[in-house]
């Protein structure tokens, strides 16, 4: 143990380690995370692109249905405790 800048001793602390497979299961989930939400940005932007294209107006209501969508979802997720 070494001493403690105030006094006493500074307790000593331990290192957990995670199960053997966590990593190798984080690293499938965070690319899973990341092809959904890109998915979701190419929907998204193909739907901005196809009404531009036809009416040669930009829609830019597109953003706020995105996050009306995310709020709507953010409270369902949380008034039910849905896991995603």
């Amino acid at each position: 143990m070494t001493a403690h800048p105030i006094g006493g001793h500074q307790p000593r602390l331990e290192m957990s380690r995670a199960p053997a497979g966590a990593l190798a299961q984080n690293v499938f989930q965070q690319i899973l995370n990341c092809r959904m939400l890109g998915g979701i940005y190419c929907l998204v932007a193909l739907g901005s692109r196809l009404v531009h294209g036809i009416l040669h107006v930009p829609n830019f209501a597109y953003g706020a249905l995105y996050m009306a969508g995310a709020f709507i979802t953010f409270h369902m997720m949380s008034a039910y405790a849905v896991n995603y």
